[in-house]
């Protein structure tokens, strides 16, 4: 089994030509652990079920992703404020868009001025009921959406990192 660090809390790991991306010490997969975000369970519950893993650990994943899924779709971040804006909006998903008009293009939920890198953040220090609550033009669906795609993006992302690891290896 081949492994490469992606952060101070990850590995990806190639096992059999398979790629995947784990919290370092342990089996725990950073898609499983964000498909239990998406559900609405919080950072709190995840750990205490699961004592191997850190809030620090989910918050890095989620860290992580958010950036993965800003470069993907091509949206601004604060390090890239001097690109040229988008000329029209670019929908990311069903729910998240790309709006040159909106937050300085960085990436968003539709028809609001929410963008999903403070949400998915947020979202490893509140509950989903308290940021539905704070937050009502936020949808259950949407989160769960960006957490998915930002989820994906960080296992393309780094499932180069495992076959450059790999490749090396071999080299």
């Amino acid at each position: 089994m081949k492994t490469a660090e992606v952060g101070q809390h990850l590995v990806a790991q190639s096992r059999n030509g398979r790629r995947t991306l784990v919290f370092k010490g342990t089996r725990l997969s950073v898609a499983g652990v964000f498909r239990r975000l998406a559900r609405g369970e919080s950072v709190g519950e995840i750990v205490k079920a699961t004592p191997q893993l850190t809030p620090e650990a989910i918050r890095e994943a989620v860290k992580l992703a958010s950036a993965a899924l800003i470069d993907q779709v091509g949206a601004r971040s604060p390090e890239h404020l001097k690109r040229k804006p988008l000329p029209e909006p670019k929908p990311v998903g069903r729910y998240l868009i790309v709006h040159p008009n909106v937050c300085f293009s960085k990436l968003t939920f539709d028809r609001t001025r929410l963008t999903v890198a403070r949400m998915l953040f947020y979202r490893t220090n509140y509950t989903l009921n308290e940021m539905l609550h704070w937050w009502p033009e936020l949808k259950r669906e949407a989160l769960a959406e960006a957490l998915q795609l930002a989820a994906a993006a960080l296992m393309e992302r780094y499932a180069v990192t495992a076959e450059t690891a790999r490749e090396s290896a071999h080299s």
